[in-house]
């Protein structure tokens, strides 16, 4: 799977949608859809920041749900739909009420070498929640520190 910009257009039009009903249009992109949230209340979020479209047919790829949506049958409406959906909220929600190590490395030199994506995504407008491997490996690190320490005191 590919992630496709713009310059991608008439290939898109051409070779990956050619059979597809509604074929891909940047401009789905520029719409804004104003979604209820359980734990955050009315939000409002730009297409642009949650999809991206893929090298196949018919199919967008949402970031915030990190899966395949398809839009070749109803265009617009099936992003938006998807967007409504209680499994698309549920996570926006997590996303929300989570903390991201990207903003934690703002002012360190590691967050320069940080790669952003060429278009923006949900991660730009929302802080994303540090995944469970990351929270397990510090738990470990941690027990490991605190060992090492224990170790040096009763010495």
């Amino acid at each position: 799977m590919k992630i496709l910009t713009e310059s991608d257009s008439g290939q898109i039009r051409n070779v990956i949608d050619s059979g597809v009903k509604n074929k891909w249009n940047w401009n789905w992109l520029q719409h804004s859809v104003e979604v209820q949230l359980e734990k955050h209340g009315v939000k409002t979020f730009k297409l642009e920041a949650i999809f991206q479209k893929i090298d196949v047919p018919g199919k967008a790829w949402c970031t915030t749900c990190e899966s395949e949506i398809n839009y070749g049958s109803r265009g617009r409406v099936a992003m938006i739909d998807h967007v409504k959906g209680k499994s698309h909220i549920r996570k926006t929600d997590t996303v929300l009420s989570n903390h991201s190590i990207k903003a934690m490395l703002k002012d360190s030199s590691a967050a320069e070498e940080v790669n952003e994506p060429s278009q923006p995504s949900i991660r730009d407008v929302v802080k994303l929640p540090v995944p469970l491997f990351d929270r397990v490996s510090n738990a470990e690190v941690d027990i490991f520190n605190f060992s090492k320490i224990c170790c040096l005191i009763s010495v």
